[in-house]
């Protein structure tokens, strides 16, 4: 009797660390596990930076600022464009100052971690055709800190499918250089406000 109680235990040991694998293994091969392998976390960040677009080797008069901002593995990406400068009938020319923002949360925004970057990813869909954003974050964190400090690097660009055209567009984002940069707008700004009652 005592020796089939402990081929019996065995048995049980042997079922329970097979089990154990079976477990582990559906574990390491689902689609989350392998999302998480092999990639960093999201640090919470404030990242931004203002670029111009160069397009066939000509930078735009116009600029954009972008803000990352990233908190508990979700992010937010903003973007306000300015020097946009149109003419409305006889008027001067004016820059409409164009907001936009996307998030992961929607899901119209995704934010790989990759080595000190993170790579920002949006489809984008207009009136003019469809395309893709790549924003490139390189930040600097300090000692045992998850917080990006300071951006280092920046690099990114568009490609849109221009149905007026007829043709693809690229477009390379190129960076302000410094810390903070003084820039001149080349017509004046037009703001949003309350209508006046005549």
């Amino acid at each position: 009797m005592l020796q089939r109680g402990t081929r019996s235990t065995g048995h049980h040991q042997v079922v329970y660390v097979s089990l154990c694998l079976a477990l582990l293994a559906a574990a390491i091969h689902s689609p989350t596990a392998i999302a998480q392998v092999g990639r960093d976390s999201i640090p919470n960040a404030n990242l931004e930076v203002a670029v111009r677009q160069n397009v066939d080797g000509k930078l735009s008069p116009s600029f954009h600022i972008f803000e990352l901002t990233c908190w508990s593995q979700q992010c937010s990406l903003s973007s306000i464009t300015l020097n946009v400068c149109i003419a409305f009938g006889s008027n001067k020319p004016t820059s409409v100052v164009k907001l936009e923002r996307w998030s992961t949360t929607e899901g119209n925004l995704t934010v790989i971690p990759t080595h000190g970057t993170l790579e920002a990813r949006i489809n984008h869909f207009g009136i003019d055709g469809e395309g893709s954003i790549t924003l490139r974050f390189g930040y600097s964190t300090a000692s045992s800190s998850i917080k990006a400090k300071d951006l280092t690097s920046f690099s990114g660009g568009y490609v849109k499918n221009s149905t007026n055209l007829q043709r693809v567009i690229t477009a390379e984002y190129v960076p302000f250089q410094g810390t903070y940069s003084q820039v001149e707008v080349d017509c004046p700004l037009q703001v949003p406000g309350v209508k006046e009652n005549k």
